[in-house]
């Protein structure tokens, strides 16, 4: 921290927000307006010619004004930094946006696919059948919901899910559980990676899954897709009891899929899920 060698005649420092190659951006209130602002320092001495970097860009961004450009307000020199006075923008960064939603939508598509498998009907389960980004609406509050049920049944718990293959959609035979889980691992890569499953009849659906699995992934994505999506049955061990635990893992990781180390980075979902491997439904 660099706050005893800053302005602190200016400003009074709360927090840390980032840190990059060049400088340090913190949270802070401009003692003079009482207004919290942001603060990116730069040491001028870190390069050559970064002081004339630095003062370029303090001169071009001084000019910009628009609702969608972060306003500079001012900037000065400081004990060998450069001090500029930025809007403080409270939600964090895009980055950081797009992965907290892709994973507060996530948990939520678990929590509904459960509660069809589950809890929907007293005695049966609710097979979606057409589990797919079309059918994933948002309200205005980004709440997600599941819709179209056209394709929809419903069958007695424990008859679901001993058919086939997990590629029924696909493969035109019948459905289960399991094929709603399947469905769901798609959709739980496809927001997780923004790219779209590709599949085509050119191709085996086993040769594209296992080129999906092969992509630079998370190990935590990995695990979660490779156990949603094994093409037969007879050796998938994906349970409904799968989404209730990926549910409460997602939303008690907030770094889950980030890439930031943190002290539960080695709790994987396999080891945060309950074990009922011996359970095939």
């Amino acid at each position: 921290m660099f706050f005893a060698q800053m302005n602190c005649e200016k400003f009074r420092f709360i927090s840390c927000l980032g840190e990059g190659a060049f400088g340090i951006v913190y949270q802070a209130i401009n003692l003079q307006t009482d207004k919290q602002v942001a603060v990116k320092c730069i040491k001028t001495n870190q390069a050559l010619g970064a002081l004339e970097n630095m003062k370029r860009e303090a001169d071009i961004h001084s000019k910009l004004k628009h609702v969608n450009i972060v306003a500079l307000k001012s900037f000065a020199l400081q004990n060998n930094f450069l001090q500029l006075e930025l809007e403080l923008c409270e939600q964090g960064t895009l980055c950081d946006f797009l992965f907290c939603k892709q994973n507060i939508i996530c948990a939520q598509l678990c929590s509904a696919v459960h509660y069809l498998h589950e809890g929907a009907l007293a005695k049966d389960a609710v097979i979606h059948r057409d589990i797919k980004l079309e059918n994933v609406l948002l309200t205005r509050g980004m709440q997600i919901k599941l819709g179209d049920f056209g394709l929809a049944i419903s069958k007695p718990r424990d008859s679901i899910g001993r058919w086939g293959i997990a590629g029924e959609m696909i493969r035109g035979l019948k459905y289960g559980k399991k094929t709603d889980l399947w469905s769901l691992g798609i959709l739980l890569y496809e927001i997780w990676t923004w790219r779209t499953f590709q599949w085509s009849k050119g191709v085996s659906l086993e040769k594209s899954i296992a080129a999906m699995l092969s992509e630079p992934l998370s190990d935590d994505v990995s695990q979660v897709l490779a156990l949603f999506l094994q093409i037969d049955v007879s050796m998938s061990k994906v349970t409904s009891e799968h989404t209730a635990d990926l549910y409460v893992y997602i939303s008690s990781h907030t770094k889950f899929l980030s890439g930031i180390e943190d002290e539960g980075s080695d709790k994987s979902f396999q080891s945060a899920k309950s074990e009922k491997d011996s359970e095939l439904m």
